[in-house]
């Protein structure tokens, strides 16, 4: 590549170049000491084939964490202290009107969240982070309670 080439990529992309080696110099470092979080969780028994998991610190203060949980499994980086725990999945519960298009009597897929709020909106799920690897693993129950009631 010419001296040419190689100034006028960078002045294309010498920002965007600049950010990522940036952020990789950062997660280069933090790798080896954060904490890492992993584990299953369950939904009556079966595993919650998609969905999310977040860590948001209990007091309020501090960094959150979150991942996918792809076939009842999760893995991620977290600051070490207590949490609370979220959780959501959604599935397809059949159709609804397009809002984008009212009136056209086009159909859109329609999703529900089906984990109870007792694991998401008004979780009573907690763990605490501790350096090292954290195996955590949420057995969830999707049975109705009073409290889920909205």
């Amino acid at each position: 590549m010419s001296r040419h080439c190689i100034t006028t990529f960078l002045g294309a992309h010498g920002l965007r170049v600049a950010a990522l080696a940036l952020l990789w110099g950062m997660t280069a470092g933090c790798s080896s000491s954060r904490p890492v979080v992993e584990g299953t969780v369950t939904l009556d028994g079966e595993p919650i084939e998609k969905g999310t998991i977040e860590l948001l610190p209990s007091d309020g203060k501090g960094p959150t964490a979150g991942c996918g949980i792809e076939a009842g499994k999760y893995r991620m980086p977290a600051a070490p202290g207590s949490r609370q725990v979220v959780i959501r999945a959604s599935r397809k519960d059949g159709k609804m009107p397009d809002p984008m298009s009212p009136g056209s009597g086009t159909l859109i897929d329609r999703y529900v969240e089906y984990v109870p709020a007792r694991y998401n909106e008004k979780t009573e799920l907690t763990v605490t982070i501790k350096p090292g690897l954290n195996k955590h693993d949420f057995k969830l129950d999707g049975g109705p309670r009073p409290a889920d009631a909205r």
